[in-house]
Formats: C-alpha cells, structure tokens, sequence
C-alpha cells in the first residue's frame, strides 16, 4: 500500500491520495502495556503520511485516539449498521441490554444504545481478567448489569481475535437468564481457523454479526453459515468516499 501511495504521488502527479483502509494495520496497539513495547499505529500513520497519503477512511477503530496519530482521516462507526441489523431482524424481542465485554469497548455500547433507542432495556459490562503474556485472552470474569431475565442481550466489540471473551460472556449471561445472546463486531481476525468454529458451535452464542472488512478469510462453512451473519459495508464506504469528494460531512451521514 504504501509502495501504491508512493508512486500515485510521485510517478503518477496525483493531486490527492485517500486510503479506504476498513480494517487498519496495527490499530490494536495504539498504547503501551509494559516497558519497551512500540505504538505501532502511530508509526503506521507517519509511514502513510511520509509515502503521501493525504486521507484515510476506516471504520470502527480501536480507540478514537488513533485519529490523532494520523493527519486527516474519516472514523466511521459500525453502530448505525448493527443496530439497523438488530431492529429489523429482531423486531419481536422484549427488549435488549447492550453489553461491553470490557472496559474499552464502552464508547461502542454506547453507540449501539443511542442507534437502538427505546428498544434498549439496560446495559452492562463483563469483566475478565487479561493475563499480560497472552494479551489477546482473558479468563473467566463476572457481568456487571443490569436484570437479563427472558431479555436478548447484545454483545459489541470493535474486533475479535480468539473469541475467548465474548464465549465466556455469552455463557455468563445465559446462565443469569438471557433469552439471546447476539454477539457483533466489525473486523474478524481469525474466525476460518478449525478450533474457533468448534469453539463457537459449543458456545451459547445464538447469532455472530460481523463485517466483511476481512472478505479474504470468509469460510463457507456449515457451522459458520448457521452462527453468523456478514453485513456488507461496501455502501457504507461508498457513500463515505463520495461525500468527501463533495465536500459533505460523514457526521450527518453517520448520524
């Protein structure tokens, strides 16, 4: 990509370079954890910018502080599209509480809740402990919320890597009365390899939404067809990428 940018602003004389770039490199360490490790999205940001990038569109990121190591960008939110998703496919629900499935993903439920309306009936938070040499996995933890009874409960996470963290929240939230629990994010790293599909067929996860910002590890796989559903962005971008062409605003169009 950056090899692309490179030649369309030096070979090519283009006037303006955007990056549409739905899942961004690295986005996850945006912030040391211990001594000596890299903030590798900031180092991506310079990189683009050094090569002649003059824009970058993405969705969903992991922390809106990523914004800043970039010098233009458009951040769009994947609320609007899952609670669209929610509304029309569960029409009959009594009602959902939307749940963080950690402190940091507290900015999306929130995005979620104000997209569902009057159709929220709480929100929550599960806590699970990190253990620092496998930061991608946390082990058992408790839910903090609101009555689940005989309510659909909706888990929204920007990514999921092991899906260790939304498995135990799913079961958690089951076992304190859920009538559904509707796990979503909007990039999937890994959900082709064998052991998450085995994983998730075991889980108490009702439905998986997620985005098809990595189209190129998509399986067409019986227990994977049954579980999950892929929502298309590919309008969602379109219509930002044309909006900043016309000089209009991405908030309105969010919004």
């Amino acid at each position: 990509t950056l090899f692309m940018i490179d030649a369309l602003k030096r070979t090519c004389k283009a006037n303006n370079v955007i990056a549409v770039v739905p899942d961004l490199w690295y986005a996850a360490q945006d912030k040391t954890h211990g001594h000596r490790e890299p903030i590798s999205i900031r180092l991506i940001g310079k990189l683009m910018e050094a090569a002649g990038c003059d824009h970058t569109i993405t969705i969903e990121l992991h922390s809106e502080q990523i914004e800043g190591f970039f010098n233009s960008m458009d951040h769009l939110q994947g609320a609007p599209i899952v609670a669209d998703y929610l509304k029309t496919t569960y029409q009959g629900s009594s009602g959902f509480v939307v749940v963080a499935p950690d402190g940091g993903a507290i900015r999306l439920r929130d995005n979620i809740v104000k997209n569902l309306g009057n159709l929220v009936r709480g929100t929550g938070e599960y806590s699970g402990l990190r253990d620092r040499a496998r930061p991608d996995e946390k082990g058992k933890g408790k839910i903090g919320c609101d009555d689940v009874q005989n309510l659909d409960v909706i888990i929204y996470d920007d990514m999921l890597r092991t899906g260790t963290t939304t498995i135990n929240a799913a079961q958690a939230f089951k076992d304190a009365g859920a009538n559904r629990v509707v796990a979503a994010c909007a990039h999937m790293k890994n959900y082709g390899t064998d052991s998450f599909i085995k994983r998730l067929r075991r889980s108490n996860i009702d439905e998986l939404i997620v985005f098809n910002t990595r189209p190129e590890i998509i399986r067409q796989d019986h227990i994977l067809r049954g579980k999950m559903t892929v929502l298309d962005i590919s309008r969602y971008l379109a219509e930002a990428i044309k909006r900043y062409e016309n000089g209009d605003t991405i908030r309105e169009m969010i919004r």
